[in-house]
């Protein structure tokens, strides 16, 4: 069973067939990008969606015998979201699998569930394009079939963790919040002097230790009664450990949260 569906993006000058993949056109009718009234439509947009609990990168996708044109090729990064690849044939049709009138594929990462795969049927050159070429496509009498083969996986969807830390002390305190270097994307925001937000998507679903969060007395002061933090979700584990001064006296209390899986 596949993990993601592609389906086709609708205009509302198009007549469609038996499925949104197939459209009705008039011999002599030329491709034009954006489409309009008696036009091929030149940039077929379909989008390709992640099924629930996956997530799909451009980079796990492709077409089978073909290259990158010269367009800026963007990896996929999920914070900033980012991802831009584009593809032509590396050799004639057949053994480059983009089908006639086809001239070229662009795909854009459009948020972590969603690819846009746009097919060119009229060129596309220039700055800011997809930088395929090409003749315009013109309707001939005659139906026209073809099938694009795009190859790949939508992968299980990265853990999130977002977490307020409001310090409800009394006393003065001092607090520190240390995120775990394993997790680039995990971002801590002070909100204010006594709030702070950490926030993000666990690399590679690293849900060990996500964050510390210790509470130090001032210098020559120790706590009477030990920290405690409490969590107002299930969502997240603590392990904690004390520090203690050469009395024996608590001076320090480090809290380390890791999600649950």
């Amino acid at each position: 069973m596949a993990n993601y569906t592609i389906t086709r993006v609708t205009d509302a000058n198009d007549i469609y067939g038996c499925n949104l993949f197939q459209t009705s056109e008039t011999e002599t009718e030329m491709a034009v990008l954006g489409g309009g009234s008696n036009a091929v439509d030149g940039d077929i947009i379909w989008h390709l969606d992640a099924a629930g609990g996956y997530n799909v990168s451009v980079d796990d996708f492709d077409i089978p015998g073909t290259m990158a044109t010269s367009a800026t090729q963007v990896p996929f990064n999920a914070s900033p979201l980012q991802g831009y690849r584009t593809f032509v044939n590396a050799l004639p049709y057949p053994a480059g699998m983009i089908p006639p009138p086809v001239l070229g594929v662009e795909m854009q990462q459009i948020s972590l569930t969603r690819i846009r795969i746009t097919l060119y049927l009229h060129p596309s050159t220039g700055p800011g394009t997809p930088e395929i070429p090409g003749l315009v496509f013109t309707m001939p009498g005659t139906d026209i079939s073809a099938q694009l083969p795009i190859e790949g996986c939508a992968s299980k969807g990265p853990t999130e963790a977002n977490m307020y830390f409001v310090d409800i002390s009394k006393g003065p305190v001092t607090t520190l919040i240390s995120v775990n270097n394993a997790n680039t994307n995990i971002k801590h925001t002070e909100v204010n002097d006594l709030e702070d937000q950490v926030k993000g998507l666990l690399d590679d679903g690293n849900t060990d230790s996500i964050v510390s969060y210790t509470v130090s007395a001032p210098d020559k002061y120790r706590f009477k009664s030990e920290p405690t933090l409490s969590l107002s979700s299930n969502d997240y584990n603590i392990v904690s450990t004390t520090t203690n001064d050469d009395n024996g006296n608590m001076i320090s209390k480090t809290f380390n949260i890791s999600k649950k899986i």
